[in-house]
C-alpha cells in the first residue's frame, strides 16, 4: 500500500469523506512528532505524511473524535 493509498483510507475513516481529489501526486508535506506512551501503547515516534485535497462543495465531514485530538 502506498502513501497516497493510505492517505484516502485515512480521510475516508478520519474525516467520513468520500468526494476528493488530490491537487498533486507530490507529497505536501511531513510532519514528524513525538507520541507519549499510553494504555498499551508505548512511546513512539509518529510520522504524519499530508497531501492537499479538494473536497466536494455538497460533502459533509463526519470527524471521528477518536481518531481526531
Amino acid at each position: 500500500m502506498s502513501f497516497r493509498d493510505t492517505s484516502v483510507r485515512e480521510a475516508r475513516e478520519e474525516l467520513g469523506i468520500d468526494t476528493f481529489k488530490f491537487i498533486s501526486d507530490n507529497i505536501f508535506d511531513i510532519d514528524i512528532h513525538y507520541i507519549p506512551e499510553k494504555h498499551t501503547e508505548p512511546e513512539h515516534i509518529h510520522y504524519d505524511v499530508r497531501y492537499l485535497i479538494i473536497i466536494d462543495d455538497n460533502d459533509t465531514m463526519q470527524l471521528d473524535n477518536l481518531e481526531i485530538y
